[in-house]
């Protein structure tokens, strides 16, 4: 049966699309799997039905916007009909670069990238706590160096005292987040030829704690050379959870693990020359999450008389911290 799936970068059912297309790929016969096509777009969900040019703030080429309904004419009328395949299809992946604004097709998903680059972690006298005294993220090996931390106290309510920007209005170019105080700030230096991040990003961090349990996390941008930033990806994780969310396992306090943040949407972006890179590293801190007081026991059963302030410490010797980026190297014409 042919099948076609849509989903967009910043599409929150983007996780279940590729969940199922990925088993799909991994489980049915070659003949099934010549007849799935996947497109994506930079859309939200309600942008698979009606796209629109700007989201959140940000705007692309006026191609990226599609007639949702007569795709789907097209395509029924073609696997049921006899008729011509739609033309956006013209491989079974069909997905648009952000920043060059232009479709590309390949056949696998795994060819939307063709290499990765890590980009690790660094510091100067544990510097990273300012924006504009930032830490570092570079392809070179980090010397030996002291942890770099940020403390959390959840009963300071830090985001019930700041304004979150609206979806609407400019929430892909909002630098609030890196403004905050007790959070973890990196910078990559000014990229000298142009670049295209493309796939799912992943964070690998050693980390460890003096709490049994606390939420974590990162978020990823691109500084433009004129100073605006555009939301990248970003992913979070409770530490009971860091095995997978099917299982709880309260953390010992001081032991060093390995955590990978791996739950970054597929996206794909071209950088300009003079564009850098920006990581922040933070408690996760929001009126619309639920409140984790650090505590031991279930988190739905926390209250305020249980928390503990967290002192969370990112280990960055020996390359075992590090941004792993997916990036194209070329295009299909």
């Amino acid at each position: 049966m042919p099948i076609l799936t849509i989903t967009g970068y910043f599409d929150s059912d983007q996780p279940g699309a590729l969940r199922y297309y990925r088993e799909h790929m991994e489980n049915s016969s070659k003949k099934a799997k010549e007849n799935h096509y996947l497109l994506m777009g930079p859309w939200d969900h309600p942008g698979t039905r009606n796209p629109k040019r700007e989201i959140g703030g940000l705007s692309f080429g006026d191609n990226s916007v599609l007639d949702m309904d007569q795709l789907q004419i097209d395509w029924f009328n073609w696997v049921l009909r006899g008729g011509e395949k739609p033309s956006i299809l013209k491989d079974r992946i069909n997905y648009y670069v952000m920043g060059k604004n232009i479709w590309n097709h390949v056949s696998k998903l795994s060819q939307i990238s063709t290499k990765t680059k890590r980009m690790y972690l660094s510091s100067v006298n544990n510097s990273a706590k300012d924006i504009f005294h930032s830490g570092r993220l570079s392809e070179k090996l980090p010397a030996k160096q002291e942890p770099d931390f940020y403390r959390y106290n959840p009963l300071d309510n830090l985001a019930l005292n700041s304004i979150e920007a609206s979806y609407e209005y400019g929430y892909f170019l909002d630098q609030s987040a890196a403004s905050m105080s007790n959070i973890l700030v990196y910078h990559s230096a000014p990229f000298r030829q142009k670049i295209t991040i493309s796939g799912v990003i992943e964070f690998v961090a050693d980390i460890s704690m003096d709490v049994a349990d606390t939420d974590i996390e990162v978020k990823l941008y691109v500084i433009m050379p004129d100073g605006m930033s555009y939301y990248l990806g970003d992913d979070k994780i409770r530490a009971r959870h860091r095995s997978g969310v099917n299982k709880s396992e309260i953390v010992i306090p001081g032991m060093v693990e390995q955590y990978l943040f791996d739950g970054f949407y597929l996206t794909s972006r071209e950088l300009p020359v003079g564009s850098r890179l920006r990581l922040v590293v933070s408690p996760k801190d929001s009126k619309n999450w639920q409140r984790n007081y650090n505590a031991a026991k279930a988190v739905s059963e926390q209250t305020k008389e249980d928390a503990e302030i967290a002192t969370v410490k990112i280990h960055l010797a020996e390359g075992r911290t590090y941004l792993k980026l997916p990036v194209l190297e070329s295009y299909n014409k």
